[in-house]
């Protein structure tokens, strides 16, 4: 599997590829740390340099993309332009579809699943474009092919095939996005229902707590003698 690393690699942020993760001492670290100060140029280089051993000792390796199938995985020269669906493992929110060597506008859909739009306008020759994701780090992981074939010449009245399977992949998406959408406004139901619910057990208990005090007022008024005022003494 290729490894490829930024144009620019900055050695106080290191990323490692193949190695393992190591346990370090305290006292290791504070035999690194003084050996830092000593080393550089003022406090907070001696910091940079002692935080960028830590991670080279103790971090590990990144975890490497991995591309298992492409969806769909061919299409005929003056096919439509469509959404091309990327499967595999370790995807997260900053990785990238390369095609054909050049990084894509990608979509993050899960850890197993990005998704970029091919434009089969730009498409001249049959050919297998390779396919691979590229993580934040800059690895790379294995190629998929995905194949250009020659373009399907169309008779009157023919369907063509390629249309159809651009019209599928389009319902898969507006399926999946509706599904989105219904759970969104099941859970959103949910929690107005849980709030409606707890409103209404807060109000029957204010209910309540006001029917207590009234009646311990009626009972408290019970026992008070109201006394006719006693006549003056002319």
């Amino acid at each position: 599997m290729e490894l490829v690393r930024p144009l620019y690699h900055d050695p106080f942020a290191p990323v490692l590829f193949n190695s393992p993760m190591l346990e370090i001492t305290e006292e290791q670290r504070q035999y690194m740390w003084e050996i830092c100060q000593v080393a550089a140029s003022d406090s907070r280089f001696a910091q940079k340099s002692y935080n960028a051993l830590l991670v080279v000792l103790t971090k590990g390796s990144v975890r490497m993309p991995v591309v298992s199938s492409l969806s769909p995985n061919t299409a005929a020269l003056g096919s439509e332009s469509f959404t091309l669906h990327v499967h595999g493992e370790n995807f997260d929110a900053q990785s990238q579809i390369v095609w054909n060597g050049g990084l894509e506008p990608t979509v993050f859909v899960s850890a197993t699943e990005l998704t970029t739009g091919v434009n089969m306008g730009t498409a001249q020759v049959a050919v297998d474009i390779p396919v691979q994701v590229q993580s934040i780090e800059g690895a790379l992981s294995n190629s998929v092919l995905f194949t250009l074939t020659p373009e399907v010449p169309v008779t009157m009245g023919q369907e063509n095939p390629m249309t159809k399977k651009v019209e599928e992949a389009a319902k898969e998406i507006r399926d999946a996005e509706q599904k989105r959408r219904d759970e969104e406004q099941k859970r959103v139901e949910a929690v107005q229902k849980e709030a409606d619910k707890r409103a209404e057990e807060e109000e029957k208990k204010r209910e309540a707590d006001d029917k207590k005090r009234v009646e311990k007022s009626v009972e408290v008024n019970k026992d008070v003698t109201i006394h006719p005022p006693t006549p003056q003494k002319k």
